[in-house]
């Protein structure tokens, strides 16, 4: 059965009770989680350069920028066991190395001379230290793998003096619980109205017999039977 837009509206005026309590359910419980269960996370980020080194080592330097492999050799560094560990020892974190790696992110542009490392803790405060400590142990530690200083701190990350959460954002959880509720409420209740069987309209009784409905037999309430101390019979004979 095929439903146009008035079938469609009318189905959803039908089920607007139920859909309604799902989608106040699901956004209230998105709203729980983001509000009271999620732990709020905070991002805090260093940003490193990368400079032209001494003329004895440009041929190398100037085919990894023609190469646009420059600043992508530094990430695969910045993301190594070895800067990790290098943060590790520097800051006596009680973390492995890929509990450790797995809050860094490393950001840089195709033939770009900066690279950004941004880390996300639940402490804010923490955030900041393993960002700074990422820096300083990418800038040591790519610096004696190439044999010559290349990498420099540009902006160290610092911390707000009043930290906002990167996550969990929960109006934006409300709101895609919003959409997916409705869109699983409309696609639940179109759902519903295929797989019933029943016959509720004289639109769909005719469609079904392929024949026109010549009349219909009201549905008499109890009072429009006669029936009671206060129907028309009733009063009649209480009379004689």
């Amino acid at each position: 059965m095929e439903l146009d837009i008035a079938q469609l509206m009318a189905l959803l005026r039908r089920r607007f009770v139920w859909l309604a309590s799902l989608v106040v359910v699901a956004v209230l419980g998105a709203g729980l989680l983001g509000f009271y269960v999620l732990d709020p996370e905070y991002e805090s980020t260093a940003t490193l350069i990368v400079k032209k080194p001494p003329a004895s080592d440009v041929s190398v330097y100037d085919d990894l920028m023609a190469g646009g492999q420059l600043l992508k050799t530094f990430e695969e560094i910045i993301r190594s066991r070895r800067v990790a560990k290098g943060v590790l020892d520097d800051l006596d974190l009680s973390l492995t190395q890929e509990q450790l790696l797995k809050k860094v992110e490393v950001d840089g542009e195709d033939k770009s001379l900066i690279a950004s490392i941004t880390v996300t803790d639940k402490d804010p405060e923490q955030a900041v230290r393993i960002a700074n400590g990422f820096a300083t142990s990418a800038i040591r530690e790519s610096n004696q793998i190439m044999g010559h200083e290349y990498v420099f701190l540009l902006d160290s990350a610092e911390l707000a003096a009043v930290p906002k959460p990167v996550s969990p954002r929960p109006f934006f959880l409300m709101a895609v619980a919003f959409v997916l509720a409705l869109l699983i409420g409309v696609g639940g209740a179109v759902l519903w109205e295929k797989t019933d069987k029943t016959m509720k309209t004289e639109e769909q009784l005719a469609e079904s017999l392929g024949v026109p409905v010549l009349g219909t037999i009201p549905l008499l309430r109890k009072d429009d039977r006669g029936y009671g101390s206060d129907s028309a019979l009733g009063g009649v004979a209480h009379e004689n």
